[in-house]
């Protein structure tokens, strides 16, 4: 199994000025408080990464699964607000252009 997460090619890619102008258009497309403490003028790259399977390779051998992130993210009750209209039925008012107020009022560090 090749796991592939920061090539050359994935970082030249990342960087690309073509690459950073379009996410810069799309985060252009977002709004939020003026208090909120988020920038949406610096595109940030998430690390993503590529698996190589060959068939009947058991060093990788998973079984049936589901990723941790994909559930456990759900019982983060901030994480729920910013979805609050779409869980109580109000998903036609749901603005996902919005950042919202939660933002304006947090800190996010990293």
């Amino acid at each position: 199994m090749a796991d592939l997460s920061w090539t050359k090619t994935q970082l030249e890619a990342r960087s690309h000025p073509r690459a950073l102008a379009v996410q810069r258009a799309l985060l252009s497309l977002f709004q939020k408080p003026s208090s909120a403490e988020i920038s949406l003028d610096t595109p940030v790259t998430y690390a993503d990464r590529l698996r190589i399977r060959h068939p009947g390779d058991a060093k990788f051998a998973l079984g049936p699964h589901m990723d941790g992130g994909s559930v456990e993210r759900w019982e983060d009750g901030d994480y729920r607000k910013v979805y609050e209209r779409i869980l109580k039925g109000d998903w036609e008012n749901f603005d996902a252009w919005n950042i919202g107020p939660y933002f304006a009022s947090s800190k996010i560090e990293c």
